[in-house]
């Protein structure tokens, strides 16, 4: 996916759909969205797609390994009409009938929230991921600033883990002092144990911190 315009309302990627063996599309995972947004055929012929519901998670922000997605049936999108993706408990499998099939992506408003990714096979939650473009380069801004390994990445690190709004990009901030060898890494870990606002954080810390204590 590549953004291709952004503001402060809306958001517009562009997306290759691209098709395995035998002209269909290889795809083993189906994710939510968390914008309204609609998907527009405009090259390549009709696309099949098939809806899916989510149950077993009451907060959209919090992942739950048993939250499960079920099918609501297939149906096609032809070309030239639009598909509109709702946001929240509802997510698609789109699958793209021949190579050189594109859509459009409209993304109504930007957004904190997460993707959903589930396994089509088990139907059970295996991930999710940030939806926010701004939290994702943030996120490998970190990741970069750990690989440098320099002293003044340490002082940048450790604002990002404490201050950084999107709990994505403090927990990736986390991880990479922790690959630097963070001297102090054992109280940064219990700060954010009791101090991150995000349970998530808050969680993995505490279970860092009790690997790291009993490795002493």
């Amino acid at each position: 996916m590549v953004v291709v315009f952004e503001d402060e309302f809306v958001v517009i990627h562009l997306r290759w759909l691209c098709p395995g063996k035998n002209g269909q599309s290889k795809i083993s995972k189906v994710a939510t969205s968390p914008v309204s947004s609609v998907l527009l055929p405009f090259a390549g012929g009709a696309i099949t797609y098939t809806r899916f519901s989510l149950s077993g998670v009451s907060n959209m922000d919090l992942f739950a390994k048993d939250a499960m997605i079920h099918s609501l049936g297939a149906s096609t999108c032809d070309l030239g009409y639009t598909l509109r993706i709702v946001p929240g408990t509802e997510c698609l499998l789109i699958d793209a009938p021949a190579e050189g099939t594109y859509v459009l992506q409209v993304s109504m408003r930007q957004s904190q929230r997460l993707i959903w990714t589930f396994d089509l096979e088990t139907r059970r939650a295996c991930a999710v991921s940030s939806a926010s473009v701004a939290a994702t380069r943030d996120q490998l801004a970190c990741r970069a600033l750990g690989a440098l390994c320099q002293d003044g990445s340490i002082e940048v690190l450790c604002q990002i883990a404490r201050e950084h709004e999107f709990h994505f990009v403090r927990m990736e901030a986390i991880r990479s002092l922790f690959g630097m060898g963070y001297r102090n890494m054992l109280e940064l870990l219990r700060e954010r144990s009791q101090c991150d606002p995000h349970r998530h954080v808050q969680n993995a810390c505490l279970q860092n911190l009790k690997l790291c204590e009993a490795n002493q």
